[in-house]
Protein backbone atom coordinates (compact mmCIF):
# COMPACT_ATOMS: atom_id res chain seq x y z
CA UNK A 1 0.00 0.00 0.00
CA UNK A 2 2.89 2.32 0.76
CA UNK A 3 4.51 1.82 -2.49
CA UNK A 4 1.55 2.48 -4.09
CA UNK A 5 1.06 6.00 -2.13
CA UNK A 6 5.11 6.65 -3.17
CA UNK A 7 4.04 5.74 -6.46
CA UNK A 8 1.08 7.44 -6.67
CA UNK A 9 2.79 10.56 -5.23
CA UNK A 10 6.10 10.13 -7.69
CA UNK A 11 3.85 10.52 -10.75
CA UNK A 12 1.62 13.51 -8.99
CA UNK A 13 5.46 15.06 -8.67
CA UNK A 14 6.57 14.13 -12.03
CA UNK A 15 2.59 15.67 -13.75
CA UNK A 16 3.72 19.06 -11.65
CA UNK A 17 7.27 18.87 -13.25
CA UNK A 18 5.65 18.27 -16.73
CA UNK A 19 2.93 21.35 -15.87
CA UNK A 20 5.60 23.82 -14.51
CA UNK A 21 7.46 22.86 -17.90
CA UNK A 22 4.49 23.39 -19.95
CA UNK A 23 3.33 26.65 -18.62
CA UNK A 24 7.31 27.82 -19.08
CA UNK A 25 6.83 26.70 -22.29
CA UNK A 26 3.02 28.61 -22.82
CA UNK A 27 5.20 31.58 -21.51
CA UNK A 28 7.95 31.82 -23.55
CA UNK A 29 5.13 31.27 -26.93
CA UNK A 30 3.17 34.02 -25.87
CA UNK A 31 5.92 36.30 -25.59
CA UNK A 32 7.64 34.64 -28.88
CA UNK A 33 4.09 35.29 -29.92
CA UNK A 34 4.01 39.23 -28.68
CA UNK A 35 7.18 39.56 -30.66
CA UNK A 36 5.87 38.75 -34.10
CA UNK A 37 2.47 40.57 -33.41
CA UNK A 38 5.18 43.43 -33.07
CA UNK A 39 7.31 42.66 -36.30
CA UNK A 40 4.18 41.97 -38.28
CA UNK A 41 3.34 45.72 -37.39
CA UNK A 42 6.21 46.72 -37.83
CA UNK A 43 6.58 45.18 -41.20
CA UNK A 44 2.74 46.49 -42.25
CA UNK A 45 4.08 50.34 -41.15
CA UNK A 46 7.02 49.88 -43.64
CA UNK A 47 4.43 48.23 -46.56
CA UNK A 48 2.06 51.22 -46.18
CA UNK A 49 4.94 53.29 -46.34
CA UNK A 50 6.59 51.92 -48.99
CA UNK A 51 2.93 52.13 -50.91
CA UNK A 52 2.71 55.78 -50.53
CA UNK A 53 6.33 56.31 -51.49
CA UNK A 54 5.67 54.41 -54.57
CA UNK A 55 2.62 56.31 -55.11
CA UNK A 56 4.76 60.25 -54.55
CA UNK A 57 7.17 58.70 -56.85
CA UNK A 58 5.01 58.05 -59.95
CA UNK A 59 3.96 61.57 -59.48
CA UNK A 60 6.59 63.37 -58.96
CA UNK A 61 7.55 60.87 -62.32
CA UNK A 62 4.50 62.18 -64.19
CA UNK A 63 5.11 65.79 -63.03
CA UNK A 64 8.46 65.96 -64.16
CA UNK A 65 7.50 64.25 -67.22
CA UNK A 66 5.26 66.80 -67.61
CA UNK A 67 8.02 69.69 -66.81
CA UNK A 68 9.94 68.16 -69.57
CA UNK A 69 7.17 68.49 -72.01
CA UNK A 70 6.71 72.04 -71.06
CA UNK A 71 10.50 73.12 -71.63
CA UNK A 72 10.68 71.33 -74.99
CA UNK A 73 7.44 73.85 -75.71
CA UNK A 74 9.37 76.83 -74.34
CA UNK A 75 12.57 76.06 -76.23
CA UNK A 76 10.81 75.35 -79.23
CA UNK A 77 9.35 78.83 -78.44
CA UNK A 78 12.37 80.36 -77.26
CA UNK A 79 13.99 79.28 -80.62
CA UNK A 80 11.47 81.14 -83.02
CA UNK A 81 11.98 83.98 -81.14
CA UNK A 82 15.28 83.77 -81.42
CA UNK A 83 14.81 82.97 -85.26
CA UNK A 84 12.91 85.88 -85.62
CA UNK A 85 14.76 88.17 -83.71
CA UNK A 86 17.76 87.00 -85.96
CA UNK A 87 15.39 87.69 -89.39
CA UNK A 88 14.47 91.52 -88.12
CA UNK A 89 18.20 92.28 -87.44
CA UNK A 90 19.44 90.59 -90.83
CA UNK A 91 16.41 93.08 -92.38
CA UNK A 92 17.52 95.89 -90.37
CA UNK A 93 20.90 95.46 -91.90
CA UNK A 94 19.45 94.98 -95.17
CA UNK A 95 17.53 98.36 -95.46
CA UNK A 96 20.34 100.14 -93.69
CA UNK A 97 22.76 99.21 -96.32
CA UNK A 98 20.61 99.42 -98.88
CA UNK A 99 19.69 103.32 -98.03
CA UNK A 100 23.41 103.79 -97.97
Amino acid sequence: MIDKLNELERRVSDLLEHLRQAQATVSDLRGANEQLKSQLGDRERTADENRALREKVEALETELGSFSEREGEIRGRVQTILERISSLESGLQDSGQGSQ
